[in-house]
């Protein structure tokens, strides 16, 4: 399938194969129990490296992916740490309440490498991308929320009165997702390789953690 010009891709960090997915997990299923967010909650942890962003008139999908592999090059895996929860503002009304990430200085410098890259290629529709930061980087639980009160209200629950334990925890990952509209394409940083182009039905499926019909996973 050749990718319309107005695709979204979205570069991330693939949580699911570590071991600290069950307490990701545990974490969100907790958050959705405690305050009722419904889909406010993200059920899939991961840690948004780019994106969204679109390709511009001169970038294709295949140099985007090149250029993944080429910044991957000395990293087999990215470390980092949890320290606790953090609240993020969006440039528009809402905010995000998350995990907040540590990132090792091997992982900034990959982090921080992909947009000077990417600007050639591609246009970012988050503002973070013009000048990355790594103090930014987290795990979102919480989407949109919009009412300060209600806002406040979650955020000395977690914060103060602990209402969901927060992660203190040290971790590693090592694949790189492109998500697409149509498709998810893997980036083992282990093996230094693409694993498919074509869809992933195992990716594609990954099981979200607040689904309770899927509650053990």
């Amino acid at each position: 399938m050749i990718p319309a010009r107005n695709d979204r891709y979205t570069i991330s960090l693939d949580l699911l194969e570590t071991p600290e997915w069950p307490l990701l997990c545990n974490a969100a299923r907790e958050v959705d129990r405690m305050f009722g967010l419904g889909s406010k909650v993200v059920g899939k942890p991961h840690i948004t490296l780019y994106g969204p962003f679109t390709l511009n008139a001169g970038g294709t999908l295949e140099q985007v992916r090149a250029a993944i592999a080429t910044l991957a090059k000395d990293h087999k895996s990215l470390e980092f740490a949890l320290s606790g929860w953090m609240r993020l503002k969006s440039r528009g009304l809402s905010e995000v309440i998350g995990h907040k990430v540590i990132a090792s200085p091997e992982f900034a410098d990959f982090y921080c490498s992909i947009p000077p890259v990417l600007q050639a290629l591609a246009v970012s529709h988050k503002w973070q991308d013009q000048h990355p930061d790594p103090s930014y980087l987290h795990i979102s639980v919480i989407l949109g929320l919009y009412y300060h009160e209600m806002v406040e209200n979650i955020w000395r629950s977690l914060v103060d009165e602990e209402a969901v334990a927060p992660l203190l925890l040290t971790a590693n990952a090592s694949r790189v997702t492109l998500k697409g509209t149509f498709r998810t394409m893997v980036f083992d940083l282990s093996r230094q390789k693409w694993l498919s182009r074509d869809p992933l039905p195992g990716l594609q499926k990954i099981q979200d953690c607040t689904d309770r019909n899927n509650i053990g996973g």
